[in-house]
């Protein structure tokens, strides 16, 4: 067990970063982990359990090539189309389940909902594109994918969400089962078996969503059809929780389309609805720091921030964004204060040490900002974000003279986004 800096403070075992939000910390026997080794770690399991699953299959292979020496009921063959499909399953994996999220989108818009975005795999996104509003993005490893939906219509949510899954269990128990009328075990082994590959992809999925559980996606627990109908079922307050999300996502997923106006209305919707919502408040500041109203962003946060001093997560996101809302108003002083007080709280959060390496920057302290910048953009999933510390670790890269590296940098930030205030500053300032 690693050492304990103070009885109110943690440190993780890894990067040694520390904390007094101790709850956010992963501990066993060994070691200590914060939020961010802890994914980092979570990412090389998923590694892990990918090939263990190829070796299992390997073996299982072996083992019914030296059965159908013995009993002809086994026999398969033995050739180099074993291979290959061992090799292709992963893809047809991922394919049935991209195509059960395509499934469950066309559901959704059928009875009347948003999807908001599809998300295929986890970790930082690679490839990214926008449909209307929905987000369509492929992450870097190949991991349970999901999507993000919700219905506008607060008295039928509950329903509706019933209807989806439900829905979406039994279409992919029909494909399942049509799939498996036509399977062949001797196909593994004489040719490239697609419909195998699918059926046991299919029953995979299907076995995934029908046993209650959560999968990690980023951090978060996210239920699967199963645990989804469960909550539904039990929760009383499900119809209003499920509006008050309807608000969130469709906020947040303005601000990342960058419809600004839309994001406004949106907001004022949300909150004259729900008007304690923190997340809502949030965005509210966000999407007029995008619009370049960075004093009413301030006294926005600056006040979320001294109201949620029980709620140190909270405390730290909202000390932050009035952090880099002070930056971008050039009272370095008031961002330095805000900033170092959110990265004592949260240090392994992206935006909170991106900005944090952001003042540094701005302080002349451009190494040890660099440092945090680039952390930060390997952790960041949204490739804005990640030009926002691509353009700032450019800025700091010139001022210390390594004007090359500089401009190498810039033109990574403008090729993630080149549509941001950030990035046109940086610009004219390296020439």
């Amino acid at each position: 067990m690693t050492a304990i800096s103070s009885p109110a403070t943690l440190t993780c075992s890894r990067c040694h970063c520390g904390s007094s939000i101790t709850t956010a910390f992963q501990q066993d026997d060994t070691e200590v982990l914060c939020p961010r080794c802890a994914q980092r770690a979570r990412w090389r399991m998923l590694w892990l359990n990918v090939m263990s699953m190829y070796v299992l299959t390997i073996t299982i292979l072996l083992s019914l090539y030296f059965l159908s020496l013995y009993f002809p009921l086994t026999r398969i063959g033995w050739s180099v189309y074993l291979f290959i499909n061992v090799a292709a399953y992963l893809f047809f994996w991922f394919l049935v389940l991209g195509l059960y999220l395509i499934v469950h989108s066309v559901l959704t818009w059928l009875l009347g909902g948003t999807v908001f975005a599809l998300h295929l795999g986890g970790g930082p996104i690679l490839v990214e594109t926008r449909i209307g509003m929905m987000h369509i993005a492929i992450h870097r490893y190949p991991s349970f994918s999901y999507f993000q939906a919700a219905f506008p219509q607060q008295e039928t949510a509950r329903v509706r969400f019933l209807t989806l899954y439900l829905t979406g269990i039994i279409v992919s128990l029909i494909l399942t089962i049509s799939l498996a009328m036509n399977f062949r075990i001797s196909n593994l082994g004489t040719t490239l078996a697609v419909g195998e590959l699918f059926c046991a992809a299919s029953v995979f999925i299907l076995v995934s969503i029908l046993i209650p559980s959560h999968f990690d996606i980023g951090g978060a627990k996210l239920p699967n059809n199963a645990a989804r109908i469960l909550q539904l079922v039990k929760d009383r307050n499900a119809p209003a929780q499920l509006h008050e999300t309807f608000f969130i996502l469709k906020t947040t997923f303005d601000i990342r389309s960058k419809a600004y106006p839309a994001a406004l209305s949106s907001c004022d919707e949300g909150l004259r609805l729900y008007p304690e919502n923190l997340i809502l408040k949030s965005n509210l500041g966000i999407t007029w720091i995008e619009l370049g109203r960075y004093t009413e962003a301030l006294q926005l946060f600056e006040g979320l921030a001294s109201l949620a001093t029980d709620n140190p997560p909270f405390a730290a996101i909202f000390a932050n964004n009035a952090g880099w809302a002070a930056l971008l108003l050039g009272d370095r002083e008031k961002a330095r204060t805000y900033t170092q007080e959110a990265f004592a709280l949260m240090p392994w959060e992206p935006a909170v040490q991106g900005t944090w390496g952001a003042v540094l920057v701005e302080d002349g302290d451009v190494d040890i900002g660099l440092h945090h910048l680039f952390q930060a953009a390997e952790q960041h999933m949204i490739p804005h974000n990640r030009a926002i510390n691509f353009a700032y670790a450019a800025v700091g890269l010139y001022r210390i003279g390594k004007q090359e590296e500089a401009r190498a940098y810039l033109k990574k930030a403008t090729a993630l986004d080149s549509d941001t205030d950030i990035v046109r500053r940086a610009q004219q300032e390296i020439v």
